[in-house]
């Protein structure tokens, strides 16, 4: 069989979703993705052996299933296990989820946990993250609204499960503003520390905060100054989900975002415990990206230490390849990408960058060779900290 292979009767969650692809140590390949609606209300896990033949979902009996649409949906692989966050429409519900790709089962306990349900949470800004640190999940999600002078604002909040869940610790720097967005990128180094992504709506300032576990207790950086003061104004959720990766010793971190005028930029610094502000304004694409629903149509992934974007080209929605802030080369024509979600692995002999894309309403998948696969973990993925642990 020849790609793209359509996933049939399947979507994903548009405001703000991270959703693999993934492969096990089995050689097998997993997405994570939503049922189409008109209300998307179960998580569901597709599995293939063969990529390029077809998917199927799996465990269906016990998969998720909520009362509401899900509006945002982030997954991170840790080994075999597939840790997974999502918000929902109404009342802005946080849940979380492990799929064991071992067995093909969801966990027994870890299913639609409840994290939080947010006090008057703002409709239409859903966003969730989400990353281990030390042996504890953290979660970033847009959390409590708070009123200043009888005007409420959106917040961006933390939740970190040591044991049980501790929810609703403020990132944001409150005030009389609208703070969106929810990316996290964990660090290389020893899974001791996570950097979170968010924006100042009002005043579209985009900014990083950092929460270390320093002997085991979480320290959340002082609030530092913007990295970048002009981010794309029509963009709720500026940034997407990044890469973090060791180049000779050094982690170095990556995250993507709609930059002004809106092509893509990402965040550039060093993994410490108080980066401060990051480096702004790097661009990487030649052309201005496609934004649908609440932001950019791109992604980014690692393949050692070469950064490899996938973006939707905003005038004609055709889909885009950088590597290493060279030059952009269209890889898919005659396509209207609405999303794209990526990874690099090694499967069936060569390195790949796989992705989960959105053609229109069809979900497919697809991959681009990169090289013939070297020496290394078979199931290295984009969050390759998590596996360095």
């Amino acid at each position: 069989m020849a790609l793209p292979t359509t996933i049939a009767s399947v979507a994903i969650p548009s405001f703000d979703s991270y959703v693999g692809p993934f492969i096990s140590s089995g050689g097998n390949v997993y997405t994570c993705l939503v049922d189409p609606g008109p209300v998307s209300n179960t998580i569901q896990i597709h599995k293939a052996t063969d990529p390029t033949s077809s998917f199927a979902e799996q465990d269906v009996a016990n998969r998720p299933g909520t009362t509401d649409h899900i509006r945002a949906l982030k997954v991170i692989q840790d080994g075999n296990d597939l840790h997974i966050v999502h918000q929902e429409n109404v009342t802005s519900r946080v849940g979380y989820s492990v799929f064991h790709m071992s067995t093909d089962f969801w966990d027994g306990t870890l299913v639609d946990e409840l994290i939080e349900i947010p006090n008057n949470a703002s409709v239409g800004v859903w966003s969730c993250a989400i990353a281990l640190m030390d042996g504890k999940v953290v979660v970033l999600y847009t959390g409590d609204t708070d009123s200043v002078m009888g005007t409420p604002y959106n917040r961006v909040d933390y939740a970190i499960k040591n044991g049980t869940w501790s929810v609703g610790n403020a990132v944001d720097n409150a005030g009389e503003d609208h703070w969106y967005g929810s990316v996290i990128v964990p660090s290389n180094a020893a899974g001791h520390r996570v950097h979170f992504f968010f924006q100042n709506k009002n005043l579209n300032d985009a900014y990083q905060r950092t929460l270390s576990a320093i002997d085991t207790t979480p320290v959340l950086e002082i609030f530092p100054s913007a990295g970048d003061a002009t981010v794309d104004p029509g963009s709720n959720h500026v940034f997407r989900s990044g890469i973090s990766y060791d180049d000779g010793g050094t982690q170095r971190i990556r995250c993507p975002y709609r930059d002004s005028p809106a092509k893509v930029s990402y965040a550039e610094f060093d993994s410490v415990d108080a980066p401060g502000a990051f480096t702004p304004n790097v661009d990487i694409s030649d052309n201005t990206v496609y934004g649908f629903d609440a932001g950019p149509v791109a992604c980014l992934a690692v393949d050692g230490t070469d950064e490899h974007l996938l973006y939707s080209n905003n005038v004609d929605q055709f889909l885009y390849h950088d590597k290493n802030k060279g030059i952009d080369v269209e890889i898919l024509g005659a396509v209207f990408i609405k999303h794209v979600s990526c990874n690099v692995y090694n499967r069936s002999g060569g390195t790949k960058l796989a992705y989960v894309y959105r053609d229109d309403a069809t979900i497919k998948y697809n991959e681009l060779d990169l090289a013939v696969a070297a020496s290394r973990t078979p199931y290295t993925n984009r969050y390759q900290s998590l596996l360095a642990q």
